[in-house]
């Protein structure tokens, strides 16, 4: 048997079998599609089988404090029978179907509107894990036999960062695209055809919540053109592919790109976010080695928080593990080639991108579009996790399939590397002191405060596991001569699987279904203090923060996800169609954070500026305790303390004097003067100034995206504010007619109203989202037209 070469698998050219004497590509029957299929529907199943049918749901992370009210959000503007484009439940108002995040154009997230969320949320993730897996499968089938393919498909879906990733469903739905997208790219198809798909998949990726996957996509489709005697053609169908995609998805990036640009993300992304997730040089160990610095919510407990550089007291990738058996595998069956084209071209930029703020790259990602645009490196370690799992498959083929035989020193470096770690596991389990005392030093030039609790113990336990599964790999390798060709690479696969997942299935942590069904008592409360409907609240995060109940345990945490519902952790007062001018959201409207930062030292103006009348504080008060212009309110519970501002000021109303301010910086100055009262003057960016009647406003409806009034005229122009936050596209209108909207007390917005005026209204219209629609409309004509035009041609 000849020596398989990574250039087959660049070149579609199938494993050496009978078909690859004869030159034709692999095929793969519908029976081996199904069975492979259901294999991996199993996997999913396993992983995710009580948040679909027993009595967990899934809510770690941002999937109870963004998802789920991003989702309700959407809900309540359509039961109001208007479509989603404002949100105004939080910081005073959000854009809705602008932020991306949110996937409101990604057909897949129609379950949502199905199901309940956790059923739906479940459902969503599970289907991405089978279609990404599906994906490898496919994609390493082209050039190597089902059964290799299978385990590379069982690393992927298995791995702990894809794993992990269920927490973080846009990004889950997009990368599970990646593998089809470079499939789409080399398979046997006319051009025209993989242009569309390659298109169609790229547009998905860019819709579907974190379109960082389509950076992933681009990285690896280059990678996998390098060394091809037909780059040229293949790189142009990528380009077209690529702009095409931009046209399908523009509904969506035309009106994000607005977003962004108005936001507190326009620029590099903030050492907060990209430097406290970034990969760790140190876990790259983590690849072999499953939990080497402990583990979260179990025992031993996670130690090493001092590895990450910011606010995060965990990393992004809660697992990196890509298996020993997995490495011991590649190892002995990978050719030179093999490493050098793909494994170390994709996988070290992988990790090379992953370090972000902690290597060399650095400076490329906070500078160069489009990886300046998202902020947590460590979310490329994806690249490694795809790299590996094609590599298993090569290696997998040359091993069990085409019986490669590895030199005599490759059997003797992973013999020695099993004893060593076994050796190792040993000698930590008879006497830890040595170890002890080695971490001391290096821990100590970390500041880590000292040798914590259990870091030996994770240690030793990753050493245990990694040892003995590489150890199995060897001896399964040794013995693959003496099993049948499809039962060594089944027992390739099973083991792989065996491997990742015991060690990466207790990252899939469930609550009970009561987070996403009870009412905190709180959500009454409020409007039962509130002295005027529509209100806003503002709750102390910070506070809360830093008073929740501690969490170790799957217990505790789940424990902290109740009192942070019962205090409405940030964004879940949307989910209760309550309003709030703090709120959490992967978005911050630059102005609402110049302006809230600005007076937070000044809670009861932050409030009047906004229109809120309450405040949710921990007991005690947290940062409003003694401030000025509040008064405590009776609250009944508790865990938290409620205060009421001492005058509160209506979102819509009229004031006697405007002043000139023509920055939110300016604004803030101004509104901090003692002298400046809020209920009688606002700041207004570019005039006018001057002195104005009151006027009482009647009959006020509001609406998700607007609010109208009718005026009692007083006979003499008036000044109308509206305390909700200023973004392009709204639209100010008297009697009808359009009028000139000004930008109020920095952040906010307000009009002038002529004599004799009776009607005034605000109305929120996203003309990015309607001039993206109709780039998205074009984009799909091409499309069908590119289909139609490949049609008749393979016809005639």
């Amino acid at each position: 048997m000849p020596l398989l070469r990574w250039n087959s698998f660049v070149q579609r050219a199938p494993a050496v079998t009978a078909s690859e004497r004869s030159g034709a590509p692999i095929p793969v029957t519908r029976r081996e599609l199904l069975l492979t299929s259901a294999l991996l529907v199993l996997v999913a199943l396993l992983l995710f089988g009580r948040a679909l049918f027993g009595d967990g749901v899934l809510y770690f992370r941002d999937i109870l404090h963004q998802y789920w009210p991003g989702r309700e959000a959407v809900a309540n503007a359509l039961r109001q029978g208007v479509f989603p484009e404002w949100d105004p439940a939080q910081q005073a108002g959000l854009p809705l179907a602008a932020n991306p995040h949110l996937g409101l154009f990604y057909p897949p997230n129609a379950l949502y509107f199905l199901f309940d969320f956790p059923t739906a949320y479940a459902l969503l993730i599970a289907a991405h894990h089978v279609v990404g897996g599906l994906g490898v499968w496919r994609l390493a089938r082209l050039a190597v036999s089902g059964g290799a393919a299978l385990s590379g498909a069982l690393l992927f879906m298995a791995s702990g960062y894809i794993v992990g990733l269920h927490t973080a469903a846009p990004l889950f739905f997009g990368v599970s695209l990646v593998p089809w997208v470079l499939w789409a790219l080399v398979a046997q198809n006319p051009a025209r055809r993989r242009l569309v798909m390659v298109a169609l998949l790229l547009a998905a990726q860019s819709l579907c919540g974190d379109p960082i996957a389509v950076i992933f996509s681009g990285v690896a489709a280059l990678c996998l053109i390098v060394g091809r005697s037909d780059w040229r053609p293949l790189l142009l169908i990528l380009l077209g592919a690529g702009a095409l995609a931009v046209l399908l998805a523009a509904v969506q990036l035309v009106p994000a790109f607005t977003l962004f640009a108005n936001s507190t993300r326009e620029g590099a992304p903030t050492d907060a976010g990209f430097g406290s997730w970034s990969m760790s040089p140190v876990r790259v160990f983590e690849f072999a080695f499953p939990f080497l610095f402990g583990k979260y919510l179990d025992t031993p407990p996670y130690w090493a928080s001092f590895l990450l550089k910011g606010v995060s007291s965990t990393p992004f990738s809660l697992s990196l593990y890509l298996g020993a058996s997995s490495a011991m595998l590649v190892f002995l069956g990978g050719d030179r080639r093999a490493l050098l084209r793909f494994g170390v071209l994709l996988g070290g930029l992988g990790v090379l991108l992953a370090l972000g703020d902690l290597g060399p790259a650095a400076g490329f990602l906070r500078a160069v579009p489009p990886f300046s645009f998202f902020r947590y490196s460590e979310k490329y370690a994806f690249l490694v996790v795809l790299s590996s799992g094609l590599l298993l498959a090569h290696a997998a083929e040359a091993l069990f399939v085409a019986q490669l035989r590895p030199p005599l020193w490759r059997w003797g470096v992973a013999f020695a590397f099993c004893m060593t770690v076994l050796s190792g596991a040993a000698l930590l389990t008879v006497d830890s002191r040595w170890a002890e005392d080695a971490l001391r030093p290096w821990l100590e030039t970390r500041r880590a405060g000292g040798l914590a609790p259990g870091a030996v113990e994770s240690i030793r336990l990753a050493l245990l596991h990694g040892g003995a599964f590489a150890a199995l790999a060897l001896a399964l390798a040794g013995l693959r001569a003496r099993l049948r060709t499809a039962w060594a690479s089944v027992a390739a696969a099973a083991l792989v699987a065996t491997d990742l997942l015991t060690a990466n299935a207790g990252l899939i942590w469930t609550g009970p279904r009561e987070l996403f069904e009870l009412r905190p008592p709180l959500v009454e409360e409020l409007k039962e203090a509130a002295p005027k409907t529509p209100f806003r609240f503002w709750r102390d995060n910070v506070g809360f923060e830093r008073t929740a109940p501690k969490a170790s345990t799957l217990e505790s945490f789940t424990a902290r996800r109740g009192y942070e519902l019962a205090t409405l952790k940030s964004s879940t007062a949307t989910v209760f169609q309550l309003e709030e001018i703090s709120g959490y959201s992967a978005v911050n409207l630059r102005r609402w954070t110049d302006v809230a930062v600005g007076l937070y030292d000044s809670p009861d103006r932050m409030l009047q500026v906004f229109g809120g009348c309450l405040a949710l504080t921990p007991p005690g008060g947290g940062h409003l305790a003694g401030k000025a212009g509040l008064h405590r309110l009776p609250a009944g519970s508790p865990l938290y303390w409620l205060f009421g501002v001492d005058t509160c000021l209506d979102r819509l109303r009229s004031v006697q004097r405007t002043v000139v301010a023509d920055s939110p910086r300016a604004a803030v100055e101004r509104i901090l003067s003692p002298s400046f009262s809020l209920a009688d003057e606002v700041t207004v960016e570019g005039g006018p100034t001057g002195e104005y009647a009151p006027v009482e406003l009647t009959h006020v409806q509001s609406t998700p995206d607007g609010i109208s009034a009718e005026l009692k005229t007083p006979h003499q122009k008036a000044f109308i504010v509206f305390a909700t936050s200023f973004y392009p596209g709204w639209s100010a209108a008297i009697d009808g007619k359009a009028a000139e909207l000004r930008i109020v007390n920095g952040a906010t917005m307000g009009v002038e109203v002529p004599e004799e005026a009776r009607r005034v209204s605000f109305d929120f219209k996203d003309q990015q989202l309607r001039w993206g629609a109709l780039w998205s409309a074009l984009g799909g004509v091409l499309v069908v037209l590119g289909w139609c035009v490949r049609r008749r041609g393979a016809q005639a």
